[in-house]
């Protein structure tokens, strides 16, 4: 009787805010609602069918649901999880997190009421994957590995990009295993089940299609990586190509020496031929060291200038013939800047991958999104040093220093994609091979100006103080002066009344009394002569 009226009570509580006013009762509804622009906390209940469910340790039970007006998904973290196929009444309140927008739903309410035959996954291929149709449905589709990235902000997570001819899509893989290799999934071919999504709701805004499945079993590899990663054919050089042919061209592979590294996943090359090719190393994959002569395996790209390679392998190629390393030219930034600000494009054609040299003084040796740059200030011209790669300890030279730089001139830019069609150069960046490619010229000076700065608050500091004090001195000796006046008055006004009494004792003493007594013997003497002769 207990069971039967808890589940009595859960059926009621999912029922009843049906007959509110201002409930999303449809699946509809509820996708316009969580998909739409972040509003105020809304209720709904609905009645549905479950369509898949899949369990996240952190969030909860994602439940995809459907009814004849369409799909939608709600997060269930406290209720018993239904399954595929299971007819739920659902009730609760969708709120939206501040940080991305996501929806929090709060207050669920879940109650299985029936059960159907679950709808099989949608078998489509990957340019086949509409949002309208397919849209938080299980579907199966495959494609080839173009790339492997990892999630920066979850170390469970990584993401594999598929690609089918034109058609791309992006693969979660939400439960990646402690030794991940990338390299086990670049270039295979793969199926995967899981759900599709047209837009991710969450904390990280991503408006691109996706598919999650529920676990890595769910992604079936078809046909192996090649045994040898590194049989691709050699880049050729395609004068007449457009940016979007070069885009679409399958992995290709060049070999030449490492002339510099940076940010951890980057680094120039130079072919036995002369060029110059930028390359961006696969995520996870070690980038080799300066001087290295390697054979790289990537996707080529292109800036508009040369092209590069992105999502690249390397490995050794002892072969190689060593390539003799041309002097450093002494250049000043200016003639590379243009007004200080951007790169010329005399720089852009020869200097790119060039050793060069020159001075400038520590503007900042330490910052904060690149803890291994020198920002350097030369007249107008402000460049960047990146010594990553070099060992260089930056925080042993103090801002003001001037120092001279040796290193590979670097013109940091864009690759070209459709939505970008002229990519844009960045800057210009020297990248230091050793630590010896730094020489402190001149220390800074000791009157800098933020001590002089300190020291004049200091001395400002002490002024202000010295006239206070002088103030307050000033009012205790007028208030001691008056005090002691006061007290002298008192005295000197003490004294007056004194003299005064003395002075009043003595004439009564000395004049008055004897005056009166003459004239007591007098009036005495008048009396004994009236008697005798009145």
């Amino acid at each position: 009787m207990k069971h039967i009226a808890t589940l009595t009570w859960a059926a009621l509580s999912a029922i009843l805010p049906c007959l509110a006013e201002g409930v999303l009762r449809t699946a509809a509804e509820m996708a316009r609602y969580i998909d739409g622009e972040p509003a105020a906390t809304a209720h709904f209940a609905i009645t549905a069918t479950v369509i898949h469910a899949a369990t996240n340790a952190k969030h909860g039970e994602f439940i995809f649901v459907e009814d004849q007006t369409g799909t939608t998904r709600i997060v269930d973290n406290e209720n018993p999880h239904p399954k595929p196929g299971d007819v739920i009444c659902a009730s609760g309140q969708i709120s939206f997190c501040p940080v991305g927008n996501a929806g929090l739903f709060t207050n669920n309410v879940i109650s299985v009421i029936g059960h159907v035959a679950p709808p099989p996954p949608i078998a489509v291929p990957l340019s086949g994957l509409d949002p309208r149709r397919h849209g938080w449905r299980t579907v199966t589709t495959e494609g080839t590995v173009v790339d492997v990235i990892s999630d920066e902000i979850s170390d469970d997570t990584a993401f594999l990009l598929l690609k089918d001819g034109a058609a791309k899509c992006t693969v979660a893989l939400t439960r990646k295993p402690k030794k991940f290799d990338p390299l086990a999934y670049l270039a295979a071919r793969v199926r995967v089940r899981g759900v599709f999504m047209c837009r991710s709701n969450g904390y990280r805004k991503y408006s691109g299609p996706i598919v999650v499945p529920d676990d890595n079993s769910d992604v079936t590899i078809l046909a192996p990586p090649p045994k040898d990663p590194f049989a691709a054919p050699p880049i050729q050089h395609y004068p007449v190509m457009t940016p979007q042919e070069i885009a679409e061209l399958p992995r290709r592979s060049e070999v030449g020496h490492v002339l510099a590294v940076w940010n951890g996943n980057k680094f120039l090359m130079r072919t036995p031929r002369g060029k110059i090719v930028l390359v961006q190393m696969l995520d996870g994959v070690e980038p080799p060291r300066n001087g290295d002569a390697v054979k790289v395996v990537g996707y080529p790209t292109t800036d508009l200038f040369r092209i590069n390679m992105t999502r690249a392998i390397t490995r050794h190629e002892p072969n190689l013939a060593p390539f003799a390393e041309e002097p450093p030219e002494t250049i000043s930034p200016e003639r590379l800047l243009l007004d200080g600000e951007r790169p010329s494009p005399t720089a852009v054609r020869f200097y790119h991958g060039r050793a060069i040299r020159y001075r400038g003084v520590v503007k900042e040796a330490q910052g904060r999104a690149y803890p291994t740059r020198l920002h350097l200030q030369t007249g107008k011209a402000s460049t960047t040093v990146d010594a990553g790669a070099s060992g260089l300890a930056i925080g042993s030279i103090p801002a003001g220093s001037e120092v001279e730089v040796t290193g590979i001139c670097v013109l940091e830019g864009e690759n070209w994609t459709p939505e970008r069609i002229f990519p844009q150069i960045g800057g210009l960046m020297l990248v230091l091979r050793t630590a010896g490619d730094v020489a402190v010229v001149r220390n800074p000076p000791w009157w800098t100006p933020r001590r002089l700065f300190t020291a004049i608050l200091v001395i400002l500091a002490g002024t202000f103080a010295v006239v206070l004090w002088n103030r307050y001195l000033n009012r205790m000796v007028n208030r001691r002066g008056g005090e002691l006046a006061q007290e002298r008055l008192k005295k000197e006004s003490a004294q007056l009344k004194i003299g005064e009494r003395t002075r009043l004792a003595v004439e009564l003493h000395d004049s008055l009394s004897q005056n009166l007594e003459g004239v007591a013997c007098q009036v005495a003497a008048t009396r004994n002569i009236m008697q005798r002769d009145s």
